[in-house]
């Protein structure tokens, strides 16, 4: 019994790139919905349910409402999940920012650095990911990959391998 590969689909097309794929319920910490959402100077952040420890409520930078739970998270604790590689982790290290215009519950914004345009989102089994950056001649200017568990189909332009076959069916 092989362990099959999750639902999905990556796309790129010159410098566009695109993942839809199923993953886990929840996430290693408990989340099952997340967005972070960046564009150039501004990000969307939101994540459900609630974390604990993190503040209720934030306006123009002040807590006005203590935090989810009722106690600040342990400082070792935060500070071990701000080094993990966690796709939500920008959310923590954001609400350890001096400066947040707006946090309610779950979902907020911040304001930072231009960087461009990046997705990520994820919800209940579903994750999607969409970032702007400069195309890659190894993967192709354009190209993607299906898979459905044992399944695959995928497209590449132009064909980098050496002895890559045109057409092949097995």
């Amino acid at each position: 019994n092989k362990a099959r590969a999750p639902l999905g689909i990556s796309l790129n097309c010159c410098c566009f790139n695109y993942t839809c794929q199923t993953t886990a319920p929840r996430d290693p910490e408990g989340n099952i919905c997340g967005v972070v959402h960046e564009c150039l100077c501004c990000m969307w952040l939101c994540r459900a349910p609630p974390k604990k420890g993190n503040p209720r409520c934030i306006c123009c930078g002040c807590d006005h409402c203590g935090m989810v739970g009722n106690s600040p998270m342990d400082r070792d604790k935060k500070r071990e999940l701000q080094t993990q590689a966690r796709k939500l982790a920008v959310i923590d290290r954001s609400l350890a920012e001096p400066f947040i215009p707006c946090w309610c519950c779950c979902n907020g914004i911040r304001l930072r650095m231009p960087d461009g345009l990046d997705t990520y989102c994820k919800c209940a089994c579903c994750e999607y990911m969409f970032s702007v950056g400069i195309p890659s001649i190894e993967l192709g200017m354009c190209a993607y990959v299906l898979n459905c568990w044992n399944l695959y189909s995928l497209f590449k332009c132009p064909p980098t391998a050496a002895h890559n076959p045109i057409i092949a069916c097995c």
